[in-house]
């Protein structure tokens, strides 16, 4: 009863949605996507924990069926020559680095995925929330605070390939739901920013 939790924040100024139209079409272009493609992301450190290699399972089973889907990764780590040397075999699987612009990053994307086996916090769902961007992660404690299934986002099971790609299937054949996840996104990441994290800051001291 003495522990008080507060979460990070997130910078509204940085991640906002009047960036995606801005940077959406620039960001493909420069990475050979196509304008009309439906865009799935993933960011992180690229070690096994972070779930990569789920991540590229899931995209080979979804590229099969769906052409017009595309993937995308971002990160760098110990297993980055491993990601470059699996994705340089599938067409609609790109590895596109180290990105110091996550949230140019982001603005290109219809979907972003967090397939962490475990989290601190999740805050790339909430940066990616920000921005309008609809959020698919594994069912994890920390992901599973910041993320609502299916009211803000996505759930699957963890280290699960198949409900993984079942999550993603279902958010590209559903716009509405796409839509509904956008606008609570946005409202439920309103909930980390700085301004609130300094007023309960404040309460506790």
């Amino acid at each position: 009863n003495k522990i008080r939790l507060i979460y990070n924040f997130v910078d509204f100024n940085r991640f906002s949605p009047d960036k995606v139209e801005k940077t959406k079409e620039l960001m493909r272009s420069k990475y050979d996507l196509n304008t009309d493609s439906f865009i799935v992301g993933f960011a992180s450190r690229l070690i096994e924990l972070k779930g990569w290699s789920e991540f590229i399972k899931a995209a080979i089973n979804l590229t099969c069926k769906y052409p017009d889907i595309s993937f995308v990764l971002a990160g760098s780590g110990k297993d980055e020559q491993k990601v470059m040397n699996i994705t340089a075999n599938y067409l609609n699987i790109t590895f596109v680095g180290y990105q110091s612009n996550m949230s140019a990053f982001y603005a290109m994307l219809d979907c972003f995925v967090i397939s962490s086996h475990r989290e601190a916090m999740g805050l790339t769902a909430i940066e990616a929330q920000a921005m309008g961007i609809p959020v698919v992660a594994a069912d994890v404690p920390a992901l599973n605070e910041v993320v609502t299934h299916p009211d803000t986002g996505l759930l699957f099971k963890s280290k699960d390939i198949a409900d993984l790609a079942r999550q993603i299937e279902l958010l590209y054949n559903n716009l509405t739901l796409r839509k509904n996840l956008i606008s609570r996104g946005k409202k439920s990441a309103e909930k980390f920013s700085l301004d609130l994290y300094i007023k309960k800051l404040q309460k506790v001291y």
